[in-house]
């Protein structure tokens, strides 16, 4: 959600529209159950990955009605859902949020382009570099298994891929200090007060899935490598 861009530039939209998202319904019927709710942007199986701060699935809808009306959206509103046409998973996932908003009578539109013209407006800019895309569905494939990176890429003030535009101070200060820190605990101190700025009090993304990956291979190949980012690398395979 772009917090530049309203309705979601008011942080009671983007918590209530948290709220009503089928969260199960998407993991049981988009991906199969062949994955879970990550709860964070710092993924279960991550160091110093903590859900806690996840809370928008107990939520109901009359808190969420709630928070619209706040918001000063009662009557809630319009909005374009933004995927690329290509990823079925993606476009299946807009089709059960635009279920989930229409509770507190938010009408989502689902825009399923061509994933050139999608990349297109995903990374467009105004002439401050901030992004203009208000609504979409992008995923993140993490080549550094460390919070730090999480938070870089995603959350950092001015960060290119920060499609969401968050820019919070005491999050970049978290993100200096956990990129030097080479002790566990002040890292899991960090990177839970980062989780909670993301997860609890911003609130930018909507956490949809982290899918599992399954790869099969014939009995005669060897050299299968999964690395420390849980990447595999394909460099090393054979075939016997």
């Amino acid at each position: 959600m772009n917090m530049n861009q309203e309705p979601f530039d008011d942080v009671n939209v983007r918590k209530a529209v948290s709220m009503v998202v089928p969260y199960q319904a998407i993991v049981d019927n988009v991906i199969y159950g062949y994955g879970a709710n990550p709860g964070s942007p710092i993924a279960e199986g991550m160091v110093t990955h903590t859900d806690e701060f996840f809370t928008y699935p107990q939520g109901t809808v009359d808190e969420a009605k709630a928070m619209l009306a706040a918001a000063g959206y009662p009557n809630g509103f319009t909005v374009d859902l933004v995927v690329p046409q290509e990823d079925q998973a993606r476009v299946d996932s807009a089709t059960w949020i635009q279920s989930g908003l229409a509770q507190i009578g938010v009408t989502v539109n689902v825009n399923a382009l061509p994933i050139a013209q999608y990349n297109e407006l995903l990374n467009a800019m105004d002439e401050g570099g901030k992004h203009n895309l208000p609504f979409y569905i992008f995923e993140w494939y993490s080549w550094g298994n460390d919070p730090a990176f999480q938070f870089t890429w995603n959350f950092k003030c001015g960060q290119f891929t920060n499609y969401a535009n968050m820019c919070n101070e005491e999050l970049d200060q978290i993100i200096a200090d956990l990129t030097l820190s080479r002790d566990p605990a002040e890292r899991q101190e960090l990177s839970t007060r980062g989780q909670e700025i993301v997860v609890q009090e911003e609130v930018p993304w909507i956490y949809l899935y982290a899918p599992e990956w399954i790869i099969a291979t014939r009995s005669n190949v060897s050299g299968i490598a999964l690395f420390n980012d849980l990447t595999l690398r394909y460099a090393f395979l054979g075939k016997d």
